[in-house]
This record gives structure tokens, sequence and C-alpha cells, in this order.
């Protein structure tokens, strides 16, 4: 449900006000080193040959795209705890409605899709 629609139907879109809150990190380089914290502890305890699937998607930081599907695969896959790529979807979201997004200002795109990045823990044979 988009934060537009929450607030309609005066739902929370506040969920935490934590610092720690990876949602609530304001700075673009800074949350992506607070995921690659976080994933290297799943990688810990994931089994070997496991498979993790992130969905994310590219978004707009400051007023400008930021690829941060394509920067999370960059992070996880630094060592120590190195994330194997193995394969992406995407996830087609076509029942949303297309919007005059920066229409007499600046275009901005519609997003309809989602990224769902599959890596594996793998062990060296």
């Amino acid at each position: 449900m988009r934060q537009r629609d929450r607030i309609g139907r005066d739902l929370d879109t506040t969920y935490s006000k934590d610092p720690r809150e990876i949602g609530n990190i304001n700075d673009y380089e800074g949350f992506l080193i607070e995921l690659k914290s976080i994933m290297d502890e799943v990688f810990k305890v994931l089994k070997p040959n496991g498979y993790l699937t992130l969905i994310t998607n590219n978004v707009f930081f400051n007023g400008r795209m930021r690829p941060l599907a394509f920067d999370t695969v960059r992070t996880l896959t630094k060592e120590p705890y190195g994330w194997i790529p193995k394969d992406e979807r995407i996830w087609c979201q076509d029942d949303k409605a297309l919007l005059p997004l920066g229409v007499y200002s600046a275009w901005v795109g519609n997003r309809h899709h989602q990224y769902c990045l599959i890596f594996r823990k793998e062990t060296e044979s």
C-alpha cells in the first residue's frame, strides 16, 4: 500500500523513530553500509549453499535516481562475507496507475517494478 493511501486511511506511515532502524537512515552510502552489516550477519547463520532473495528498487534520493538494486549487488559481494549473485527477477507491478509526475517542473518516472535479487552463500569445494 502506498504511503498516501495509508495516510488517507489514517494508518501509520512512521514505523519507528529509532536511528538504528535501517529505514530511518538518511545517508545513501550509510544505508548501503548498514545493509551490508545486516546481510553479513545473515550470511553467518545461513546454511552452506543457502540462498537469499532481496526485493528492492532503484530510488530517488536527494533529487536524483540512485541505482539501489545494482549498488546492493555491488555492496553484498564485498568481503569478508561475499554473497554470490546468482540471478535476478523483475517483479512487474502492472496494477499501479500511471501518474503525471513532475508535470511542468522536472520529469519523474513511474516505478512499476521491483528487482528480486538472488544470492547464494557458496562453500569452497
